[in-house]
């Protein structure tokens, strides 16, 4: 059934967050493994300072488009991060601005064909948020829930 479908889905999405693990999380989000972040993120100002890191996960607070990094950033097989968190920690003022920002960034990606991972990037327990929530705010960045459960699956396929 088509609830069968939906649920199947998501056993196989990740998250990454940026706090200690808390074991209580993981039941009660929907994720099949949440993952630190430590070693595993590099942070940069803009994509183009990460090209040389040994890092295969990029976070980009800026989520500046520079199309010549994203490009060699496909070819040293480096993947951009969208971390929600910085959706749902901006103030009101400012998220709108945000949203577009984003939302061009991923669609950049996208018509370079160049996968990028989708996480919480939580910096606590309580800034973490479930599936559905993340599949939902993806929604507000114009990502498909298709694409959006795969952008948070293609974790499992880089570590």
């Amino acid at each position: 059934t088509g609830r069968q479908i939906l649920v199947w889905g998501l056993e196989w999405m990740y998250d990454i967050i940026n706090f200690q693990l808390a074991e209580n999380i993981l039941p009660n989000s929907g994720f099949l493994k949440i993952l630190p972040a430590k070693g595993l993120v590099f942070e940069a100002n803009d994509c183009s300072s990460a090209l040389g890191r040994r890092e295969k996960l990029v976070y980009c607070s800026s989520y500046s488009v520079d199309s010549g990094a994203l490009v060699l950033f496909k070819q040293k097989e480096k993947y951009p991060v969208i971390a929600l968190k910085d959706i749902i920690e901006t103030d009101s003022f400012r998220r709108a601005h945000l949203l577009a920002k984003i939302s061009f960034f991923a669609k950049t990606c996208e018509n370079l064909r160049l996968p990028y991972v989708l996480c919480t990037y939580a910096g606590s327990p309580e800034t973490h948020r479930s599936v559905a929530e993340c599949i939902l705010i993806a929604g507000l960045l114009g990502i498909e829930p298709r694409m959006a459960k795969k952008a948070f699956s293609i974790i499992g396929e880089i570590i």
